[in-house]
């Protein structure tokens, strides 16, 4: 058998993402959607894209509660989440905070929702017009 290809498991992960969508719309929920952009997949045919979370209306998303626990922590405020900034000519929204990625900690999502990637801290913090953290070391000069 062959494994799939990575134009084959986009295709899957799309098209899943659309039905998912309608079921969320069928039954009242907020959103039912992939924990992650990615998924694992072996030589033998399967594909798994990953944990689904299913949110009712009205439920705090996760990813809001996280960034509103870690924002200060990394110098953001509470009220970042949702932000549109420019890179490079390109629209992105700030979408969370990754605290187990401390280099680049700031996800990103695209225009559509879709997950654009990771930023670290302080590009994210001039891109938003703030000055960045200052740099800090444990050692005493």
């Amino acid at each position: 058998m062959q494994p799939f290809t990575q134009p084959e498991m986009r295709q899957i992960r799309f098209d899943l993402e659309a039905v998912l969508d309608k079921f969320a719309a069928d039954h009242g929920l907020e959103s039912v959607k992939f924990e992650k952009a990615t998924g694992s997949y072996d030589n033998e045919g399967h594909f798994m894209p990953g944990r689904l979370v299913v949110t009712k209306k009205g439920a705090v998303d996760k990813s809001q509660s996280d960034f509103a626990l870690y924002a200060r922590l990394y110098g953001l405020e509470p009220e970042d989440l949702g932000k549109v900034i420019v890179v490079q000519g390109r629209s992105l929204v700030i979408a969370g905070i990754n605290p187990k990625a401390p280099k680049n900690a700031v996800m990103f999502n695209d225009l559509d929702g879709k997950p654009a990637g990771r930023w670290n801290v302080d590009s994210t913090l001039r891109a938003l017009g703030r000055e960045p953290r200052a740099s800090w070391s444990l050692t005493q000069d």
